[in-house]
């Protein structure tokens, strides 16, 4: 594999990602150490390039490029330039790659040989996360994310041969940490090495532990267990989840309209007190009225609060 075919790691956000690359890094020959989400802001859903200018313009204000590191080579095109943010952290490394969680069907329009390892999890745990992140105010929202991985996961299995598609169960990963990663070691053809399950010690992540397993089944609600369930099944049966049983009957409008009202409302009262009532309000203004300058600014105050709570 060289930088014209790298790995990807794809799924919905929330779904453990972050410490499957942090494992991966570990090892001698696979260079993972970033999120690439930015790269598939470069191509339309039909493939087709956006001049290079907006996109350079994106980078710049896109907060995971900006906590990348990566340096912004003007004399290059497109192509180019996406390839030097591949090349700029292999440090001699033989696989490259990162993490891409949105939009990652479009990573074959770049790297049409590129291999891709889908990271799944229980919806019902995801969705009960993205919720706590703040993402969503409510569970019947925060499988939005869940549902539009597989979406994409669709859209990549007809565009890809066998051999460049890996699928890892997050359950598994954490439950059988060693032997998940051995599956994926012999996906990328190279050998598991045991520095791969030190993830604590060069980050702030600890090492993957199935302790928190299961935690949705006391903490959620049946009828949030349904709603969900209305949602994601017979889909998630594929990849070994089983429904909880409860009425997954889908809400009616008037149900949908009182979900619609707490997901705003619930969005609202994390961001306020993240940000502040200062902030949050410039937030609201600078999007619906202010010009783009006093919005790009609102936004990198923004993205300066939320690093704090980046691990």
């Amino acid at each position: 594999m060289t930088s014209e075919s790298p790995c990807f790691i794809v799924g919905a956000e929330r779904s453990g990602s972050t410490l499957l690359r942090l494992a991966l890094d570990g090892h001698s020959m696979l260079s993972f150490p970033h999120e690439y989400d930015f790269v598939t802001q470069c191509v339309n859903e039909r493939g087709e390039p956006i001049d290079s200018a907006r996109y350079r313009a994106l980078l710049r204000a896109n907060a995971v490029f900006r906590r990348s590191g990566f340096v912004i080579d003007e004399s290059l095109a497109l192509s180019a330039l996406n390839e030097s943010f591949l090349s700029q952290p292999r440090r001699g490394r033989a696989v490259v790659g990162g993490s891409v969680h949105g939009h990652f069907s479009r990573l074959l329009f770049l790297w049409p040989s590129a291999r891709l390892v889908f990271l799944v999890r229980d919806p019902r745990a995801q969705s009960q996360s993205v919720v706590r992140m703040g993402w969503a105010g409510h569970v019947w929202r925060g499988v939005d994310l869940w549902v539009e991985a597989q979406r994409e996961w669709t859209a990549v299995v007809e565009r890809t041969l066998n051999e460049q598609r890996h699928i890892v169960r997050y359950e598994d990963f954490v439950s059988e940490p060693q032997r998940t990663l051995e599956g994926v070691c012999r996906f990328l053809g190279v050998r598991f090495e045991e520095p791969m399950l030190a993830i604590s010690e060069r980050s702030t992540y600890e090492a993957p532990s199935a302790r928190s397993l299961g935690e949705w089944r006391t903490q959620l609600s049946p009828r949030e267990k349904g709603l969900i369930d209305s949602r994601v099944f017979p889909l998630a049966s594929d990849f070994g989840y089983a429904p909880t049983g409860h009425t997954s009957t889908p809400p009616g409008a008037i149900e949908r309209a009182g979900l619609d009202i707490a997901d705003r409302i619930g969005r609202a009262r994390f961001a306020l007190d993240r940000y502040g009532a200062p902030l949050y309000l410039s937030r609201v203004v600078s999007n619906r009225l202010g010009p783009e300058r006093w919005r790009r600014l609102v936004r990198a105050r923004l993205n300066e609060v939320d690093a704090r709570f980046i691990r």
